[in-house]
């Protein structure tokens, strides 16, 4: 059994990481704009720099030892705390999660938010600011949960998780039209899947689902990962590495809680997908928008010109990001009725995380 690695390593991992390969890409970033230009005029200096320092970051963390790469992976990044919002730790049904406590919400509802990373990397920490953010745009908290990850726990324990904690909420007395649930990159699959599963299990839907710059087909036909390469962070060669770790080659181009392509999304609830015309997923997701087309499902999809791979964890220095969550904020606002609906009585609490 691997150790955990002690606070002295994660220090010296974050400091080589930032100085020795976030930064030397951020000069070259720079450099490359003042030479020859930005990559596209949708693009701030800001984002040039975060793209090709997270590209850098990224391409390197492949390299690392698997436990070592998730842990340096799970510290978060620095960012403002909203006014108001506040960070707990809590299970659902047994899954970690982060209580996203908002003390200005004036409503009930809940939003259960799944963040990205590949199936491999990432926890509530590394998207508080994006969840923070949608959850003061909608004025309500939210529940941000800890999936288990592969390689250790591959297809299908984070969609079970999905699935439990989604089921939990349920057992402790919140209405389904009360719950609205988004996720980003791998986060936006299993928003998906969840879908497809409460439609397996005769559950009961929630209001509305938000999918952040998806991957509906993990096995990653699209053209779009040569021609956008110039727009986008992410490579074939390290979303392979990672989506082998999740999910053999068999379930990834045959089945539909994996890949979302491949269901019927016949009678789902109201969903909005967001993708960046950039992103070297963008041709897989314009082919599964034109799929849920044919479908009876109540569909609004966004696309934003030249935008990366969940262009909105960028915000501070892209406003198209801040402009995307404003937008699928309102979303999920309309289709849980804020603007008519008053908190009745307290939030139903869930129980503590242990230590």
């Amino acid at each position: 059994m691997a150790m955990k690695p002690s606070n002295v390593t994660r220090v010296i991992d974050a400091f080589r990481l930032i100085v020795l390969i976030f930064l030397p890409a951020a000069i070259k970033a720079i450099y490359r704009c003042l030479r020859h230009g930005r990559t596209s005029p949708e693009w701030t200096l800001g984002l040039e720099i975060a793209s090709d320092g997270t590209r850098a970051m990224i391409t390197d963390l492949g390299k690392w030892p698997i436990d070592r790469m998730q842990d340096i992976a799970r510290l978060g990044f620095p960012g403002n705390v909203p006014k108001g919002i506040s960070f707990n730790n809590v299970e659902l049904a047994g899954v970690p999660s982060e209580y996203v406590y908002n003390q200005n919400a004036k409503d009930d509802a809940i939003l259960l938010y799944l963040h990205g990373g590949g199936m491999v990397l990432g926890s509530p920490k590394t998207h508080r600011d994006m969840i923070a953010q949608l959850a003061v745009k909608m004025g309500v908290s939210a529940y941000a949960l800890d999936y288990r990850l592969a390689p250790q726990h591959p297809y299908p324990a984070s969609i079970d998780d999905t699935f439990n904690a989604y089921r939990y909420l349920l057992d402790m007395g919140i209405k389904p039209e009360r719950i609205v649930v988004a996720g980003d990159s791998a986060g936006a699959v299993l928003t998906l899947a969840l879908q497809l599963k409460l439609k397996e299990e005769n559950l009961p839907f929630p209001a509305a689902t938000v999918a952040f710059s998806p991957a509906p087909d993990l096995t990653l036909k699209g053209k779009s990962w040569e021609t956008n390469l110039k727009t986008d962070f992410l490579t074939r060669e390290i979303a392979e590495y990672w989506l082998n770790l999740y999910a053999t080659k068999e379930l990834r181009e045959n089945l539909a809680l994996v890949s979302a392509t491949n269901g019927d999304f016949n009678g789902c609830p109201p969903l909005m997908i967001q993708a960046g015309a950039g992103e070297c997923l963008y041709d897989e997701i314009e082919d599964f928008v034109a799929k849920l087309r044919t479908m009876d499902i109540d569909l609004t999809y966004e696309s934003y010109r030249d935008m990366p791979h969940v262009w909105h964890l960028f915000r501070a220095v892209a406003p198209q990001g801040d402009i995307a969550l404003t937008s699928a904020a309102n979303f999920m606002r309309t289709h849980l009725d804020l603007l008519e609906q008053q908190v009745s009585e307290p939030m139903p609490q869930v129980a503590a995380a242990s230590a």
